[in-house]
């Protein structure tokens, strides 16, 4: 089981380089990280940095086409290191969950208590729903 998340790696108001994102005067490297969960040593999979102007010229690319483009490189690498992966409510579409699904992946979407009406649905149709499956350790 590993888990995904996004962060910034270096900012400077002075500093840069052709790979910066740029806010303002404030220039930063970002990506997402996947790193192992559970009992075991929280090791660090791999990275992937975000890369200005990817989506377009405009504007920077969305953390969760980092976090797919990260996926799809370690389930390419280590084809059996990963069943399940733990990602954040960004992740919480059908984009994800389909990518998700294409590599052999199940997707475990952690949502925060907030009061988001999707979310408040999904929660009233599966509370009321028959088991489909029990997870044990």
């Amino acid at each position: 089981m590993v888990a995904i998340d996004g962060t910034k790696f270096f900012g400077s108001n002075k500093k840069s380089c052709h790979e910066c994102l740029k806010n303002k005067a404030h220039c930063f490297h970002s990506g997402a990280v996947m790193s192992i969960v559970g009992e075991a040593p929280k090791l660090v999979i791999d990275f992937e940095n975000y890369k200005p102007g990817q989506d377009s010229a405009s504007k920077n690319e969305g953390e969760q086409n980092v976090a797919k483009r990260l996926l799809t490189d370690v389930v390419s690498v280590h084809k059996s290191l990963i069943d399940v992966v733990v990602y954040d409510a960004i992740a919480c579409n059908s984009v994800w969950i389909n990518h998700c699904i294409e590599h052999g992946v199940h997707a475990i979407v952690r949502t925060k208590n907030n009061n988001n009406k999707s979310i408040r649905e999904v929660k009233k149709k599966v509370n009321k729903s028959e088991l489909v499956e029990v997870w044990t350790e």
